[in-house]
C-alpha cells in the first residue's frame, strides 16, 4: 500500500479530542456549574440541605470557623446547624473573597476586620450579608 496518498487532516485529529474533552468537562463540571446556576433559596432550606450530600455544592459557615476560634465562640456555635448552609462550591469561592473585599456594610473595611471583637450574632448577620450579596439567598 502507498501511504503517500493518506493524508491525516488536522481537523480529523482534533474533532475526537475536543468531544471528549467537552465530555470530560460536562460530567466533571455541570453539577458545579447547576449548583451555581441555581435560584436562591430561603435560609431554611439551606440549612435543611445540609445533611443532603450533592456534587457541586459544600457545606458553608455562615460564622467562619477560623473567626469562632480566634474569638473564642463556644465549638457548639460555630459548627452547630444553625450556622451550617450548603451551597455552591462556586458561590462559596465567592464567599470567601467577598470577606476579604473591603465592603460599604462593613464600614470600608474588609468583613473580616471588621467582625474582630464583635459578638456571634453580629457573625452570623454578616454572613447572611455575604449570602444575600453572592445571590445565594434572597435580598
Amino acid at each position: 500500500m502507498n501511504l503517500k496518498y493518506f493524508r491525516i487532516y488536522p481537523a480529523a485529529i482534533a474533532l475526537p479530542v475536543l468531544l471528549e474533552a467537552t465530555i470530560w468537562f460536562a460530567e466533571r463540571y455541570s453539577p458545579s456549574i447547576n449548583a451555581y446556576l441555581a435560584a436562591p433559596k430561603t435560609l431554611d432550606a439551606l440549612r435543611a440541605d445540609v445533611d443532603v450530600p450533592a456534587r457541586g455544592t459544600d457545606v458553608h459557615h455562615l460564622v467562619e470557623r477560623a473567626a469562632g476560634a480566634r474569638e473564642g465562640f463556644p465549638a457548639d456555635l460555630v459548627y452547630g446547624k444553625a450556622n451550617l448552609v450548603r451551597i455552591s462550591t462556586f458561590k462559596h469561592w465567592e464567599i470567601n473573597a467577598w470577606f476579604a473585599r473591603k465592603n460599604q456594610k462593613t464600614e470600608d473595611v474588609t468583613p473580616r476586620e471588621y467582625l474582630k471583637g464583635k459578638p456571634f450574632r453580629e457573625h452570623v448577620r454578616i454572613g447572611i450579608e455575604a449570602l444575600k450579596d453572592t445571590g445565594v439567598i434572597a435580598p
